[in-house]
This record gives structure tokens, sequence and C-alpha cells, in this order.
């Protein structure tokens, strides 16, 4: 009997770290009218949405209508779509996989930016906390431009790479930012408007002041 239906009968709603495997094979279970497994069915797996990859992209239906394929996780912590399609069956399967942020991928020092060309630095150990977050930056106060350096310790990486901190000359404002691949980070420094004091250079300053927002980048070495 010719092929009508395609289901997914193990192996989806898997958790995996970044850049690791899916510990089970997805596997597809394709069936006649009678819904009795069809043999020799060639059934494609493709990644439909998300970071990640199949192995193999092809199998053929075994005499239990069965086909699998291998789940990689790729590097961005996310949802990972896996639609299998069978010859000839015009309904899909589709099998959801979480991707964790993998924490040990982030360890070590890095190097960026902000969006006013000063530097950004973080170092991360290896269980994904950054010890020292040091960030550059300068405010304008009326018709002199005072530069400082900021440094931060022990702030916590979130599960999915993001994490918060604080920054500001003679002000606070949040420092967000996530990692989103074992190499590539990226974020922004919230927009602040009110009162600051600020010892610049050898005077000391208080009073009102209005920064935009900026954002900011940086790699891994």
């Amino acid at each position: 009997s010719p092929p009508t239906a395609i289901a997914i009968t193990s192996g989806a709603d898997q958790s995996a770290d970044a850049g690791t495997s899916f510990p089970l094979p997805l596997v597809v279970r394709v069936t006649d009218a009678k819904s009795d497994p069809v043999r020799g069915v060639a059934v494609t797996f493709e990644v439909s949405s998300g970071v990640g990859s199949v192995n193999p992209a092809s199998a053929t239906t075994d005499a239990q209508g069965l086909a699998s394929t291998s789940v990689s996780a790729g590097a961005t912590p996310g949802t990972l779509i896996i639609t299998a399609r069978a010859t000839g069956v015009t309904p899909t399967a589709i099998a959801s996989f979480a991707i964790r942020f993998n924490s040990a991928q982030i360890a070590g020092q890095w190097d960026g930016t902000t969006s006013q060309g000063l530097p950004v630095y973080m170092r991360v150990n290896s269980a994904g906390r950054i010890d020292t977050l040091t960030v550059r930056m300068s405010v304008s106060l009326g018709t002199s431009t005072c530069t400082g350096t900021i440094v931060r310790t022990n702030v916590q990486v979130n599960s999915d790479g993001t994490f918060t901190s604080t920054v500001g000359l003679g002000y606070t404002t949040p420092f967000r930012g996530q990692f989103a691949s074992a190499g590539q980070a990226s974020g922004t420094i919230d927009s602040y408007s009110g009162s600051f004091g600020l010892l610049c250079g050898s005077s000391l300053i208080f009073g009102t002041t209005s920064v935009s927002s900026r954002t900011w980048q940086a790699t891994k070495r």
C-alpha cells in the first residue's frame, strides 16, 4: 500500500548544550491508510529553524516503517526545529529540540568596542561567570568631555547566555549583553537622563545629564 502518513515515534523534545549532539536519534514512522508500516520509503530530514545539523539527511524506512537520523546542536542557544518528509506523503513530521547555553565554550578573554569606539574587555571563567568586565566610557559635560574606566567583577551569566551589569560615569545605567555563540557577544548600554556627580580630572562636577543608548560587541581571543 502507498504511504499516507509520517509521524515522530521518539527522539523529539530533547535538550543538549550548544555545540554537542543530542543523546537519542530522531525516529519517524511511515504508515499507509490502514496505519500499517510501509517499507522502502525515502525520508528526508532538514533543519527548518534554529542552528543545528542532521546526519544522515535522508534515510529509507525499514520493515517497521522506521527511519532515523542523529541531530547535533549548533553554537547558538535556542530552539532547533527538524522537519521530516516522506516521499509521496503530503503531511510532514516536526520535532523540536532545546539548545542550552554552553558556559564552558565562552571561557577566556574577550575584546571589543562600544559604539563610541571605546574598549570593552571581559574575562570569563570555566564556569561561565564573568570574573572581570571592564568598560571605557566618556560623557559630555557642557563644553568638556570626561572619560573613565568602569570595572565590574563576578557577573552572573544566565542559562540563555544573557547577562546584565551596571556602568556609568557619575551615574549608573544597565549594561546588557548576550553570548550569541562561542566566539561572539554583543549588547547595549541603556540611556540615562538625570543627576550625576563626577570627579573629572581635578574638578568635582555635579549636575544633570542626558546620555543616549549605545551598543557594544566583542569577540573571543
